[in-house]
């Protein structure tokens, strides 16, 4: 008898919450290296990586996306400043797709990507290292092989040009993370994601091609777990360095969204959440995923085959649900 693909499904997502999601990850040391177009959520995101004890935050490489590939090295270095750890390695990554183009962020982050804070010092750009971000990933990943993890929350360039580099990097890699993609088209470009349409044919090759666990955190999950407006205003409101600096580089995207429906959506924190703690994930599906590369309006929406009609073995995690009385006290940390 042939399994149907809702069945599998079913039967995943049971062994999953057995197995995993009432074992807490805490205590288990993660080597990380985050690859990010550094906007607010991403800042957010890594400040949660550089609050959480088990986190090796080895490395942060820059990719285009919520601004130019300048601007992002320089908002990484403004967050790693305020968080007093300018001795994580900071390496420039892609300017463009892997066909050429742009496509930046919206107004939603502010031209700089930071929210256009004015009183935010200036950081020294000598503290870019020299080597190239896909060469840097290889490298890292090569040094330590099955033993590094890495959060992907911008457009996927970097990461597919190390796999282009050596055709066994995903080998050698612990896990990738992805925030990305979308479920039903219900985003704010169209009807496809940002990162997954800054660039399509590396989200082909990630998605197509890795040889590690693969794990996507899609962009309306993130919407369902909104922070709301007063929790915020809690969390703000605290006399601390970080406090004042998440102020102020949020204060743009929260008003945005507070206008919208009273609720904040940092969508690349979810991504590091669950690598922080596993146990804020309620709900896992194993599909496969592909991306669209040709059509005029769909030009990099995930595709998931939920009914099994692609004869495909690779499949990805796509976290459905999470906890979000978790996500607060993960959220809380940063400050």
């Amino acid at each position: 008898m042939v399994e149907s693909g809702t069945a599998k499904r079913c039967r995943f997502s049971s062994k999953f919450s057995r197995r995993k999601l009432n074992r807490l990850q805490m205590s288990e040391k993660i080597n990380l290296i985050l690859d990010c177009d550094v906007g607010v959520d991403d800042a957010l995101a890594v400040m949660l990586a550089l609050a959480t004890p088990n986190i090796n935050l080895m490395a942060i490489t820059c990719v285009a996306g919520n601004a130019t590939i300048d601007k992002v090295c320089i908002n990484t270095l403004k967050v790693l400043k305020v968080c007093d750890r300018l001795d994580v390695a900071v390496y420039r990554g892609a300017c463009f797709g892997i066909i050429g183009g742009t496509f930046r962020g919206t107004p939603y982050h502010g031209v700089d990507g930071m929210g256009d804070v004015q009183n935010i010092p200036q950081p020294d750009i000598k503290l870019i290292k020299e080597e190239v971000a896909a060469i840097a990933l290889v490298r890292m990943v090569n040094e330590r092989p099955g033993e590094i993890s890495i959060a992907a929350i911008g457009p996927l360039t970097n990461i597919a040009i190390a796999m282009k580099l050596d055709p066994h990097f995903t080998e050698k890699v612990k896990e990738i993370v992805i925030m990305g993609g979308e479920l039903k088209g219900n985003c704010n470009h169209c009807i496809t994601e940002f990162n997954f349409t800054c660039d399509p044919e590396a989200v082909h090759i990630v998605l197509g091609e890795s040889q590690c666990p693969v794990t996507i955190v899609p962009f309306e999950v993130t919407r369902r777990h909104a922070f709301t407006y007063e929790f915020l205003e809690d969390l703000l409101s605290r006399e601390t360095r970080k406090a004042k600096f998440v102020k102020s580089i949020t204060a743009n995207s929260i008003e945005v969204d507070r206008r919208k429906n009273h609720l904040y959506t940092p969508c690349d924190l979810y991504a590091v959440a669950y690598l922080v703690d596993q146990s804020c994930v309620t709900k896992m599906e194993r599909v496969h995923v592909q991306v669209e590369l040709h059509g005029s309006l769909t030009r990099g929406k995930m595709i998931p085959d939920w009914n099994g009609k692609i004869s495909k073995k690779h499949d990805i995690s796509i976290i459905m649900s999470m906890n979000m009385e978790k996500l607060r006290k993960l959220f809380s940390t940063i400050m």
